[in-house]
Parts: C-alpha cells; structure tokens; sequence
C-alpha cells in the first residue's frame, strides 16, 4: 500500500490502526510460564519491566486473602498478588501500596467463569502510582500453587503495542515487525472503529512531524493493511 498525505501542523500525531484504552501485557512466572494480564484503568503506565518476589497478600481477615485490611506479612519491593472481593480495586491497591509493594497483580474469583479476565476499574485520585494487573482465576490458581512451594519470582512486561495508548514512537525509517498480535480473548476491543470485524490484529506506531511537508507511508512484502 502506498499512501500520500500533506500535512501542515507541525504538532500533528499520526496513529496506525485501531484505538482502545485496556492495557495487555504478559505476567512472567517463574515455573509457571506467561500469563496474559489486563492492565487496571487507573495508576500509572509501565514502560519498563518490573521484576521481583511475587508474594500472596496475607490481610489475617479473608481466608481469600482479598487485600481489603492491612497486609500482615512483608511486601517491601514485592509484587503483591491479591483476590477479588469485599472491597473495590483501589482500596486493595492503596493498602498493597502502603505495605510496600512495587505492583499488585488482582486474581479473578468467579468459580463459574476461571478464565475470565477483570476490569479493573476506580478513581484513585492520583494516589495509585504502582502498575495493576488483572488475571484469570485459573492463572491465579497456577502462581498458588507454584508459591506453596517456595519463594518465586516474576516479572511484569511493558505492554504489547498492539493499542493506540501504547503506540510505539517512530521516526522516519523502515521498520519491520515480526508479529501482529492477535488477542485471543478480548479481539483487540473489536478492532478499528470503521470496520470492527475486520481488525483482530494490530501493531500501532505514532509518528510526529517537525515540520510541514509531504509524508510517504507503504507496507512492504504485502499481507499487511497499513491505515492511518
């Protein structure tokens, strides 16, 4: 595809592909492997790889352990792994925070759907400033039973690429990508907006000019669609 625009503001941003707001990024596990994660609506982006202890939250309270009152046992620079219930989201995060945690991975509780993945929603006024992640029940279940054995680390990525929030920067150059995700539970949010059943797989880059003039863009090799 060969496409010619003229633009004149030079503050102008251009976006490949589709735009959602869900951030989606991989859980690493040690002994486990990779677990699909959603990333919470509130708190700020990860741009770089947080890895550490994860630790199951002991809050004394819920035999869920739900992160609902004070943890009990030691979060100092650990990834905190909490249970849904009895409180909202941020309540759970601020109180994981406060204990010290560097992130804070919520699990999903509902028996009938364990591959469901959270929405994690709420208003943090700001006071989030740890990533929060959402997994499945069954994930859940998997770090449990890896953690009954001992102390286990993990690693929490950066997100993919594939939204319009997490478009990697570019400059002029040819650039090659080597996988177009394809979300296998959420259809990339349903795609770009003007063709919702066509776009199940995306890879966004933003470019931004510095000046005015005629910009070229073309998809190479074929098999791909290149929109702006």
């Amino acid at each position: 595809y060969h496409m010619k625009y003229t633009y004149y503001l030079p503050t102008l941003t251009l976006v490949f592909l589709f735009q959602a707001a869900l951030t989606q990024s991989t859980l690493r596990v040690e002994n486990v492997g990779d677990i699909y994660a959603i990333g919470a609506l509130f708190g700020p982006d990860l741009r770089t790889p947080i890895s550490a202890e994860i630790v199951e939250i002991d809050d004394r309270v819920d035999p869920n352990n739900d992160g609902c009152e004070t943890p009990m046992n030691n979060l100092d620079g650990k990834i905190a792994l909490v249970s849904r219930g009895n409180c909202d989201f941020v309540t759970k995060v601020l109180n994981a925070q406060a204990a010290g945690a560097v992130a804070v991975v919520i699990c999903n509780n509902d028996l009938v759907n364990p591959n469901l993945l959270l929405f994690l929603t709420g208003n943090d006024m700001g006071q989030v400033n740890i990533p929060v992640r959402g997994i499945t029940l069954n994930d859940c279940r998997r770090i449990q039973t890896r953690l009954a054995t001992g102390t286990t680390q993990a690693t929490i990525l950066p997100a993919f690429n594939n939204l319009c929030t997490e478009a990697q920067p570019i400059e002029p150059g040819t650039y090659q990508v080597d996988t177009i995700f394809a979300d296998p539970v959420l259809n990339n949010l349903g795609g770009a907006p003007s063709h919702p059943e066509d776009a199940t797989a995306a890879v966004w880059f933003s470019y931004t000019p510095s000046e005015d003039g005629i910009m070229t863009v073309s998809a190479c090799e074929g098999g791909g669609d290149t929109r702006l």
